[in-house]
């Protein structure tokens, strides 16, 4: 079926704006047509506004309606199964050999090798793995967890004895886990030794074999392509740089973790994490209280890698402010997640960024050497300094 932007040029004018980045129709209502935002100078463009643009709305450059309507949203959120990790033990570097590995794009080098990604059941990112010259398994690439994960039952066919005690935090729960070391594991034609590898029940994985975490991602560049469906994770400069990407967000490093601290959540300054394995967003309870306004969806469950379950409010926030970027009606569950606590972020607005806001984009971009994470705008969707021929800063 043909996304809403991708026929947006054969729309009328009306219908152009009810298209949102996502390729999901707003609502039509015409009680609705008050909020479209615009701006004072649209007319001296000499075109109409791109679809999915808002102009001059609280003086960001970008504004993205996210994701499929807020109703179904909520309902889905109940079948989110979030993998934050974050493993307490000491944690050794991992060594990796440099490859590149080159997103779908025009030109694909001789030497890149693309990784084809696939979706599972939770509309997260999965792909191939050897390990020991075995495979291959299907790991998902998680930005939000410290230490690679090994289903138990991966670990006992390769027949992996020597196991430690551990204790992992999940989303929900700290539980009591056991870790392995892995040799001979190979994503591409990258060669990598994990250590302290924790060991979770595969049936808490949604059907996967495992989590590669942050551990094997330090100093690389992940993209995420979404509309070539590929994933490369090599060097910055090996990925092509900074080439294409509209908006360019400085983060700040803890515990390997990537945190934009420069961010609102409808007025309230936020502290974000980006989540490739957190299916929807997530909010602490410091960011909750903060929060005046806002449609309430009731109540919803999370159930994280250990099997743990919390339940929270959901309610959705109006915008998101990224430095240039504004991201619009965003489902945020509420609970009190340990995670935060470990990153000390406990007491402090926090919200951890899912996958569901990311797919609004062409291609995301998340640099842990030079701590940027990047955004490729969808088609037809343009920063205001593009659009007026001028420059705002950001």
């Amino acid at each position: 079926m043909e996304s809403c932007c991708a026929s947006a040029g054969r729309m009328s004018s009306a219908k152009r704006w009810r298209c949102c980045a996502t390729g999901t129709p707003r609502p039509s209502d015409p009680r609705r047509r008050s909020a479209r935002p615009t701006h004072p100078r649209a007319r001296r463009v000499g075109r109409r506004p791109a679809p999915c643009v808002a102009i001059g709305a609280r003086a960001a450059d970008v504004v993205l309606w996210s994701g499929a309507p807020v109703a179904s949203a909520a309902e889905g959120a109940g079948e989110v199964m979030m993998s934050w990790l974050h493993l307490l033990s000491a944690l050794a570097a991992a060594t990796a050999t440099t490859t590149t590995i080159e997103p779908g794009a025009p030109v694909v080098p001789e030497d890149a090798e693309i990784l084809q990604l696939e979706k599972e059941r939770y509309e997260r990112l999965t792909l191939p793995v050897t390990i020991q010259g075995k495979g291959p398994y299907r790991f998902m690439i998680d930005t939000g967890a410290e230490a690679t994960v090994v289903s138990t039952a991966l670990a006992d066919t390769l027949q992996i004895a020597d196991r430690r005690p551990a204790t992992l935090v999940g989303m929900a729960s700290t539980v009591a886990t056991e870790t392995v070391d892995i040799a001979e594991f190979m994503l591409g034609s990258r060669s990598l030794y994990i250590r302290t590898a924790p060991l979770v029940a595969a049936e808490h994985l949604g059907g996967m074999d495992g989590i590669l975490g942050l551990d094997s991602l330090q100093d690389q560049r992940v993209l995420l392509d979404f509309e070539n469906k590929v994933l490369a994770v090599a060097d910055a400069e090996d990925l092509g740089g900074n080439r294409g990407f509209e908006i360019v967000v400085k983060a700040r490093e803890r515990l390997g973790q990537l945190i934009i601290t420069r961010a609102e959540l409808d007025g309230v300054e936020t502290t974000v994490v980006i989540d490739t394995g957190a299916q929807s967003s997530v909010g602490n309870l410091a960011l909750f209280e903060r929060l005046r306004r806002g449609r309430d969806l009731g109540e919803s469950q999370l159930t994280d890698v250990s099997g743990y379950q919390l339940s929270g409010p959901v309610r959705v926030a109006k915008d998101l402010s990224l430095g240039r970027l504004l991201l619009r009606n965003i489902p945020v569950l509420f609970i009190d997640a340990p995670p935060f606590r470990a990153l000390n972020l406990a007491d402090k607005p926090a919200l951890i960024l899912g996958m569901r806001e990311l797919r609004a984009f062409r291609r995301v971009a998340i640099d842990f050497k030079k701590r940027q994470v990047l955004f490729d705008l969808p088609r037809g969707v343009y920063p205001l300094d593009r659009v007026y021929g001028g420059r705002i800063g950001a």
